[in-house]
This record gives C-alpha cells, sequence and structure tokens, in this order.
C-alpha cells in the first residue's frame, strides 16, 4: 500500500513539468503540510503549462492540480495572474473542473449549515436532558436505568422540553413518559 511517507515532500520544477501527474499526487498528498507555499505555487504555474496543451487528458490533470492546491495559495496566485496578465477569471480550466470545484464549495457550505444545526440541536438536547434529571433528583424522583437512558438518548428538544414541564408537576417518573 501507497501512502503519504513513500510519496517525496518536493520535487524540482523541471521535473514537476516532465511529470504533472506526479507533481498532482505530490500536492494531494503534502500541499497542506507547513512550508509547502513553494510547491503549491509551482503546481499553479505547472498547470498553467499542461493546461496550453490543449487536449482534454491534460485539462483534466491541470484541474486536478488546481484543486489540489491549497486554497489560500490558489486564491494569491489567482490575483497575481488577473493583475498581470489578464489571464481568465478562473483558476479552473474546463468545465468540468469549474462544475466540480463549484459543487464542492456549495457542499462545503450546506454542510457546514447543516452541521452546525445538527449541533446546535444535540447540544440542546443534552443540556435540557440535565436539566431534566436535575429537577427529578432535586424533587426526589427516582429514575430506572432504563428510563435514565432514555432520557440521555433523546435528541428532540421538544420531547425533553415536554417532559422537563411534566417533571416540575409529577410524583412518579412514569408520569413524565405518559
Amino acid at each position: 500500500m501507497i501512502g503519504p511517507r513513500q510519496i517525496p515532500t518536493t520535487i524540482t520544477f523541471e521535473e514537476a513539468r516532465a511529470r504533472p501527474d506526479w507533481l498532482a499526487l505530490i500536492v494531494m498528498m503534502h500541499g497542506n503540510e507547513s512550508g509547502s507555499e513553494d510547491l503549491n505555487r509551482m503546481a499553479m504555474l505547472v498547470a498553467r503549462e499542461v493546461v496550453a496543451r490543449q487536449d482534454e487528458m491534460s485539462i483534466v490533470l491541470a484541474d486536478l492540480i488546481v484543486d489540489s492546491v491549497r486554497e489560500d495559495v490558489r486564491e494569491m496566485v489567482q490575483a497575481e495572474m488577473d493583475a498581470e496578465t489578464g489571464w481568465g477569471k478562473t483558476l479552473w480550466f474546463s468545465e468540468i473542473g469549474k462544475a466540480v470545484a463549484d459543487g464542492w464549495a456549495d457542499g462545503r457550505r450546506i454542510g457546514m449549515k447543516k452541521g452546525l444545526a445538527a449541533g446546535r440541536t444535540v447540544g440542546r438536547a443534552e443540556g435540557i436532558a440535565r436539566a431534566l434529571l436535575t429537577v427529578l433528583e432535586s424533587r426526589g424522583i427516582g429514575l430506572s436505568k432504563r428510563q435514565r437512558s432514555k432520557i440521555k438518548r433523546c435528541q428532540s428538544p421538544e420531547t425533553l422540553e415536554e417532559w422537563l414541564r411534566r417533571a416540575l408537576t409529577a410524583n412518579r417518573a412514569q408520569e413524565l413518559f405518559a
């Protein structure tokens, strides 16, 4: 099996130009490591040369290289290229590459929103469950292991809030779940 340790962390500019496929692999494996800015910049330069070949495989390879470059370096190089050469508005060389990049960006944004929302819901449920257990304990209402587990496993803040309201007036644990 091949892993990051078997892939060199550096490549010369000449080697990168001769083997852009190898460069793509190196950038994928080591492009996010500390001190990899020069590697990422070189990858961007080589990607420009690769796309100039104008065949479909080269364009896809150039997209792979660009996608593997760290985002901060990619944005910096894109700004420099736009300022110096007026070379396009995007670093993606093919419509497929642009669509994939846009899809990943959209997916990350949606995933972050969903993840934050889910995290808030779980955190809220855990807080209400702790409050419910505290109220029951302070009122001297004992719980079986099964009942305690049911409260701790519940992920619905609405259900837990209902049980919490019931806990304020209940005389027995069974009244919570009725």
